[in-house]
Order: C-alpha cells, then sequence, then structure tokens
C-alpha cells in the first residue's frame, strides 16, 4: 500500500512505463534471480526494483523492495 493508504478501497493500479532488468546468469545470487524474474514480467505496475545489497549504505540481508507507480511497496526476501 501507498504511504497513508487504508484497506478503505479497491486498489487502484497505476500503468506507466515498465521496470525490466537482464536476465540473470548462473551462479548470481538469489536476489538478483529474483530482480530478474520480476524484470523479464515487465509488469506496467512495476516502476523500479532496487535490491539491498546495491544501496548505498548496504545490508546485511538478502532481498528487494519493489517500487510501484502507485506510490506502493513491496519488500521480498528469498527465503
Amino acid at each position: 500500500m501507498a504511504d497513508g493508504e487504508k484497506h478503505e478501497h479497491a486498489e487502484q493500479p497505476v500503468s506507466d512505463t515498465p521496470f525490466s532488468a537482464p536476465a540473470p546468469e548462473p551462479g548470481d545470487a538469489a536476489d538478483v534471480w529474483l530482480a530478474g524474474a520480476i524484470g523479464a514480467a515487465e509488469c506496467p505496475e512495476i516502476a523500479r526494483v532496487e535490491r539491498w545489497a546495491t544501496r548505498p549504505e548496504g545490508s546485511s540481508q538478502a532481498g528487494l523492495t519493489v517500487f510501484h507507480h502507485n506510490n506502493s511497496r513491496n519488500f521480498v526476501r528469498p527465503l
């Protein structure tokens, strides 16, 4: 859900330029595979994907954040 949004109404998807990513290579980390799979779908509701490992401050956990054009986000971690 977007910041401040409540479960009071149906989701309002917003479409725009879809996020795309290169296909992962054998031996790539799980978060690279997840970003590649999401990017291969080229969903017009997804604006971008941020891998936690590539953040300037880094991260001790593997995962990513999926940002949608309607300002909602998904937090995804490989198991």
